[in-house]
């Protein structure tokens, strides 16, 4: 099991955050050793003290939006090692649309597609009936189609990534909320259905197969994110944490079946800070693998992934912390099909789209 390297703790002169300290000790001939301090992860925020939760939009027709900024960010820099990991800065978030689709009410995930240019694939969380919505980053409601085989207890997330066959892009949909806990979880493959950017009104079914997963020793947690590597096809599911840590829980892509439950396996913790800024609700893998994002109410944490690390490998190290704007329950995050930039929603009816660009 990995687990966040331990530091001994520093507070950044510009923050009240705690931030871990690394102190390097170098001699020099014919003096005294002399200390070297190095401080990484200290972060500058002129958001001021915003709330953690906005409240949510009750108009009962889209709003119209043009992109505007909101406000600004700069993420941390927070891994010391002989390969230096390089955290990415963003710019300050700008909403380019809101979803219009008014059956969207309680958006729970959020994920680029890899077959269709420029469409993005939204969920409802639980209440809804087993469907995702096509979508683009104005909002616009291109589509909806029917996962056939699924039923949708609580849905918490969804992410696009490779499967059982080859050049195939998969829809993968995670029912593994629950605020008391579940022991058995299932998550729902579907191949990506095509549908064009510009469409409008777009209606269509997909079949899924089922695969059934538990917690290993009967344990019983409530999770919000579903993570697909892209080089493996593996699938991890991470639980909420906020009052403790997160748990990081692997299912082999081989292991990936419909049939009997599948047992996952432990293979990180995540020691995020507690309360809002340490409650996953939901993650991505970016396209190519090099990245791994989990957001949780107030912050989004950014994992860079070196080159043949496995992802156990890289939650290993510190992660990087990209303050975001206020969501009313923001639980919906992605890499945009890019590969590079950030899309976020949260529930409520015709929520905003904010992104946030890499510099």
């Amino acid at each position: 099991m990995a687990k966040l390297a331990k530091h001994s703790q520093a507070r950044c002169p510009y923050t009240d955050s705690v931030l871990p300290r690394v102190a390097i000790l170098k001699s020099a001939a014919g003096m005294s050793l002399l200390g070297l301090l190095v401080l990484v992860s200290c972060q500058q925020s002129n958001s001021g003290n915003t709330s953690n939760r906005a409240s949510a939009s009750t108009s009962s027709a889209p709003p119209t939006i043009s992109p505007t900024t909101a406000s600004s960010l700069t993420t941390t820099s927070t891994a010391v090692s002989t390969n230096p990991r390089t955290c990415p800065l963003f710019g300050a978030a700008v909403q380019t649309g809101t979803l219009q689709d008014p059956a969207i009410t309680e958006a729970s995930g959020i994920a680029a597609s890899r077959t269709n240019p420029g469409i993005y694939w939204v969920h409802n969380d639980s209440g809804d009936s087993a469907r995702v919505f096509a979508t683009d980053l104005s909002g616009a409601a291109i589509g909806r189609f029917q996962i056939n085989g699924a039923t949708a207890k609580d849905w918490e997330d969804i992410a696009v990534g490779p499967g059982p066959e080859p050049g195939t892009n998969y829809l993968y949909l995670g029912d593994i909320g629950g605020n008391k806990g579940r022991s058995n979880l299932s998550i729902y493959r579907s191949a990506e259905p095509e549908v064009l950017l510009g469409a409008s009104g777009v209606r269509g079914s997909v079949p899924a197969e089922r695969i059934d997963v538990m917690y290993p020793d009967g344990l019983a947690w409530d999770a919000e994110a579903l993570l697909v590597d892209p080089l493996t096809a593996d699938i991890y599911v991470v639980t909420k944490g906020g009052a403790a840590s997160s748990i990081v829980y692997q299912l082999g892509a081989a292991e990936a079946v419909s049939g009997s439950p599948q047992t996952l396996r432990e293979v990180a913790s995540l020691e995020l800070p507690a309360g809002l800024g340490g409650s996953v609700t939901g993650g991505d893998i970016s396209p190519d693998g090099a990245s791994i994002m989990l957001r949780t109410y107030n912050r989004v944490y950014l994992w860079p992934r070196l080159a043949g690390e496995s992802i156990s490998d890289a939650f290993s190290a510190p992660p990087c912390s990209v303050q975001i704007q206020p969501e009313s329950q923001g639980e919906a995050a992605a890499f945009q099909q890019n590969g590079r930039d950030l899309v976020l929603t949260t529930e409520g009816e015709f929520p905003a789209i904010n992104t946030y660009a890499r510099r």
